[in-house]
């Protein structure tokens, strides 16, 4: 049976929506059985044997294959140089290519994969199961569980006046009768990739200087997020609104987008420490969390916008429509305009799975999230091993990052 794509629908035309995860293992697993380890892995997880299809009437879903269209490649290219690489050349998910997999003759793996193949946690879950099937264990078939409208009804509700305008919205779009084809995927991403290239920047934490963020973090009475989220503005103080990617799985082990988001203005006070700034934005995603109207609420928004409309702000984000309607939501999105996050952070926490199998390890995670359309900055943030990983991913060419290299030198002490 297939599954609508509701809450995904932003990923369906978003052109840079590759989610990129490096993992180095220790033990030096033999490429060939490591490559048939993914490929099996792919048959135990239900995205991972699905392509996406679009109905007549614009309506999107994912609909299973025999095969899977998702590849592994042997390589010996630097993990960054693939990046740059394949994300100029779309995915067709038409076909089912929603990730590329790449193992080098060291063991190491490098995850490129389409957003609609599920969030940064399905990666890890796809990890977990090659790495059992590598060492002899079996792995059981996982169907999506995906974000349903009943699903956040039972969370929360938008208000009456917002019912009402995305209403009017929909309506107004439905007397347009305009839908999208494959042949619209294919032009936004070749014009997108035609004038941009990841920049992608990386540091791992040493377990003592783990150790010490987390000291400061705990002083402070503040998660790690907020630390590091204060950190980085105090590096980067042209930043005055942040969007917090959110975790919303609850005991839920499936392939899939499970992921709500929230934004939080945070100019970083200069005459206060960076301990007092992280007490600020704690604050501010403490009481963001506590509502579930806000916690939901970008996922409810989309739940009840016609998904054509969705795709419609896409194509405005990158001038491909001058549609009135498709427009307005573009700013009201934050896909054009003011309303446009200064950065955005998507932290994994700490990954809490098997690190060991037999003769393999899993050294280090760096998680790459996708540089997407409605922030100008993303961090991406991994912890594993007691070490934290973070990641900058930019899209503008010669772009100043030396705040990069301060956060680097400076997030251990605390200013």
């Amino acid at each position: 049976m297939s599954k609508q794509i509701i809450t995904e629908r932003t990923n369906l035309f978003e052109p840079n929506v590759y989610i990129g995860m490096y993992v180095e293992i220790d033990g030096r697993p033999p490429v060939k059985l490591l490559k048939e380890a993914i490929q099996k892995a792919f048959r135990r997880n239900e995205l991972t044997m699905s392509k996406v299809i679009i109905d007549q009437m614009g309506r999107a879903y994912y609909q299973k294959l025999e095969q899977s269209g998702c590849k592994v490649i042997i390589t010996d290219r630097e993990w960054k140089k693939i990046f740059e690489e394949n994300e100029k050349h779309p995915f067709a998910i038409k076909h089912g290519e929603l990730m590329r997999v790449f193992v080098k003759e060291d063991g190491s793996i490098f995850f490129m994969a389409h957003h609609l193949v599920g969030d940064g946690k399905s990666i890890i879950v796809l990890l977990q199961d090659a790495l059992k099937l590598l060492t002899g264990n079996e792995v059981q078939y996982k169907p999506a569980n995906m974000v349903t409208e009943d699903f956040l009804h039972k969370k929360a509700k938008l208000n009456f006046m917002m019912r009402r305008y995305i209403s009017h919205l929909n309506t107004v779009w439905k007397r347009e009768g305009q839908y999208y084809s494959w042949d619209v995927y294919d032009a936004i991403h070749k014009k997108y990739w035609g004038g941009h290239t990841s920049n992608i920047l990386t540091h791992t934490f040493s377990k003592l200087e783990t150790d010490r963020i987390k000291e400061m973090a705990r002083a402070a009475k503040v998660t790690v997020n907020s630390y590091l989220i204060s950190s980085i503005l105090f590096a980067n103080k042209g930043v005055n609104e942040v969007g917090i990617a959110i975790d919303i799985r609850e005991n839920d082990h499936s392939m899939s987008n499970q992921v709500s988001g929230i934004a939080i203005p945070c100019t970083y006070v200069t005459r206060s420490k960076i301990q007092d700034n992280a007490k600020a934005i704690h604050k501010k995603i403490s009481k963001m969390l506590n509502s579930p109207a806000k916690k939901y609420f970008v996922l409810l928004f989309l739940a009840e916008l016609c998904p054509t409309l969705i795709d419609a702000v896409l194509l405005a984000a990158h001038g491909q429509t001058q549609n009135k309607t498709a427009k307005k939501v573009a700013y009201a999105l934050g896909y054009k305009g003011k309303k446009k996050r200064d950065l955005g952070v998507s932290n994994l926490g700490v990954i809490n799975i098997q690190s060991d199998y037999g003769k393999y390890k899993i050294n280090n995670i760096t998680f790459v999230p996708p540089s997407v359309s409605y922030a100008e900055h993303i961090m991406g943030i991994s912890t594993i091993n007691e070490r934290i990983t973070i990641t900058y991913h930019g899209m503008k060419e010669d772009e100043e990052t030396s705040w990069f290299e301060f956060v680097k030198k400076h997030i251990v002490g605390g200013i």
